[in-house]
Order: structure tokens, then C-alpha cells, then sequence
């Protein structure tokens, strides 16, 4: 880990040159051995990028968006941004104008202070702290065509707004290619802000580079890392589902469990019931069945027609009338070959 005033002085150090000095003159500027020079860039690649042989200053500061917006300047106590007016950086909100401005022009102030402290660069001054807005917080940069966006704005050149990538410009662009520019050099309206130097313009264009670099690397290396992990799953069996003879052979097992409990619960058909059954042709019915009783619970409805039951029974259990065993195996049309297994079996019927 780098020694934070070693950090902080090199970070004035670039803002006092403008955002960005070459590589080869930082060993004379800061008195340092190559070697701690090279370990402080190693050490901190966010904050001392390079591009082209050129150190540029990176700093998450940023101007707080709801500071500015009308009835939020109470709510913000603890937040982690500059409460600045965004006009009085770009010189367009004169200290003495009238009304007076509502938002603070004190880079000074209280809070201010403190989340410069927080971001280790107190030791800045107002016109450092500028140059370092200007190259990393696109809220100073002239407004985004909305219009732009939706392909809609027929003005062109001469529209008062960017036009160009809003996400570029916002925190990097993940398209590896884009409909909208990303050359903000190009940009007339850039080049006659009165606000900004080329510099300026070229630091937040190599930073915008950088950012966008960033994130397709990252966007390649998370698809890359769930590919690698779908392929290992695969590997493992996992996200292919089960096999078909498994599941036939656990939905058989199922099944016959089931049975198996309805059978010790005494289970019983919803068609088996007192009551009549949703068809009488699929039963052995008839609907012209003179002998058919609604109310008869002693019935078996699944098993023979309802007919030939009724006869057998009337001739079975007849009062005052006893049958033969012969008789009762004449009446299904079988025969007393074997005795009692046949026997038994018909009675049971």
C-alpha cells in the first residue's frame, strides 16, 4: 500500500500540470527513485492511470446531483459528495450576481472540507480541485441531447446540447460498437465551451476510454467466467435433468405406493358410492333396466351387469326359499369339479 501524502502530493502534483504529465518526468518533479515510483503506479492503477506514456489524475469526486435540486439541501449531511454550485465551477455564476445563488460557492466549507479529507485531497486548492472536476465528473459538460438519444434531433450542428454518447461520457460504454460517437474532440460544442481547455477535453477523453476498456474486460471476463461454470455443470450431470428411466421408475414407485396406502385406508372409488354412477352404459347398465334400484347399497356396480346380478341374488336370498349348491353353480353356468375352492369362490361372489 502507497503512503497517502506520497498519493496526495502526486495527485496536486498532476492537477497543478494540468490533469496528466509524461512518465519520464515524474522521477524529477517528486525526488523519488524510479523503483517507488513505478510501485506507487502499480499500487494505485485507478488513481494515477496511464495512456500513451501519460499519467492522468482519476478521483471518484464528484459534485452531489440532489444538492442541486430544489428543497434537497437539508437532507444531505452526510453525503459523500461536493455541495458546489455546478455554474459558479464553469465561471457562468459571478459571486456578486442578482438574486443571489442559493448554492454554495465555498469549496472551503465545512462539508466540503470533509469529503475532500475523506477522498485525500485536502491538500488541493480551489483551481487543482477544478482541474480535476472538469477531467472526471460529466456534469460539468454541456448537456446531453435527449432528443440525440431517440435519433430525433434535426438541428445538428447547430443544436445547443452534446451530441454524443451518454454513456461514454456518463461512466464508459460497454458496446464494443456504438451507434453514437465517442470522439469528443470532434465535437464543436466542446471545442467553444469557454469553461474548458483542449486539455481538459483531451483528459476526459482518455478517461472515458479507459473506463469503457474497463468495463467491456469486465463484461468479457463475467460472460467468460459463466461459461466456464455452465460447462462444469454439464461436466457434473447438473441441468440436464434426470434420466427417463428414472423418472419412470420413481413415478411407478409413486404410483404403487399410493395404492399401497389407499388399500390400508380402505380407499374406495368416488364411483362406488351409494350413489349413481356417472354412466350407466360403462357399468353394464341399461337405461330401460326395470329391476335397477337407486337406493340398493348391496349392489356392485363395477363388477356384472345389474340384470344378471339382481336374478342371482333373488334366487340366493329368496325367504323361506333355500337353493341347492348345484343350483347356485348352474345359475353362472359353472360346474362343482374340484368342491370347496370353486365353491368358496362363488359363494364369495
Amino acid at each position: 500500500m502507497s503512503d497517502p501524502a506520497v498519493t496526495a502530493y502526486l495527485t496536486k502534483l498532476l492537477c497543478r500540470q494540468g490533469g496528466r504529465l509524461e512518465r519520464n518526468r515524474l522521477s524529477d518533479l517528486l525526488d523519488l527513485p524510479e523503483e517507488q515510483i513505478e510501485q506507487i503506479l502499480q499500487d494505485e492503477p485507478l488513481r494515477f492511470p496511464q495512456s500513451s506514456q501519460l499519467v492522468l489524475a482519476r478521483s471518484p469526486l464528484r459534485i452531489c446531483t440532489r444538492y442541486l435540486r430544489p428543497g434537497e439541501q437539508e437532507h444531505e449531511e452526510d453525503c459523500p459528495k461536493l455541495h458546489l454550485c455546478r455554474h459558479y465551477l464553469r465561471g457562468q455564476c459571478p459571486p456578486n450576481r442578482r438574486p443571489r445563488c442559493r448554492f454554495s460557492h465555498d469549496v472551503e466549507s465545512d462539508h466540503n472540507r470533509a469529503v475532500l479529507r475523506a477522498n485525500e485531497l485536502s491538500g488541493l486548492n480551489e483551481e487543482e480541485i477544478k482541474v480535476l472536476l472538469f477531467q472526471n465528473d460529466s456534469q460539468l459538460l454541456p448537456e446531453n441531447c435527449h432528443k440525440y438519444k431517440l435519433d430525433s434531433c434535426d438541428q445538428g450542428e447547430d443544436c445547443t446540447r452534446l451530441h454524443v454518447c451518454s454513456f461514454f461520457t456518463h461512466d464508459g460504454c460497454n458496446r464494443r460498437v456504438c451507434r453514437k460517437p465517442h470522439n469528443l474532440l470532434q465535437s464543436k460544442l466542446l471545442l467553444n465551451c469557454d469553461w474548458l481547455s483542449q486539455q481538459n477535453i483531451q483528459n476526459f477523453q482518455m478517461l472515458c476510454m479507459l473506463k469503457s476498456i474497463e468495463k467491456q474486460q469486465a463484461l468479457s471476463e463475467g460472460s467468460r467466467n459463466e461459461e466456464l461454470r455452465d460447462a462444469r455443470g454439464m461436466s457434473r450431470g447438473r441441468g440436464r435433468g434426470r434420466p427417463g428411466y428414472r423418472r419412470r421408475a420413481e413415478s411407478q414407485d409413486l404410483l404403487d405406493s399410493r395404492r399401497r396406502d389407499r388399500s390400508s385406508e380402505g380407499f374406495q372409488p368416488r364411483w362406488r358410492s351409494n350413489s349413481r354412477p356417472p354412466s350407466q352404459f360403462n357399468m353394464g347398465h341399461r337405461s330401460g333396466d326395470e329391476d335397477y334400484n337407486d337406493s340398493d347399497s348391496s349392489s356392485d356396480h363395477g363388477r356384472y351387469s345389474k340384470t344378471r346380478l339382481d336374478n342371482l341374488m333373488d334366487d340366493w336370498f329368496t325367504a323361506n326359499t333355500v337353493q341347492p349348491e348345484k343350483h347356485k353353480l348352474d345359475l353362472l353356468g359353472l360346474h362343482h369339479k374340484k368342491g370347496q375352492d370353486l365353491y368358496y369362490l362363488v359363494k364369495a361372489m
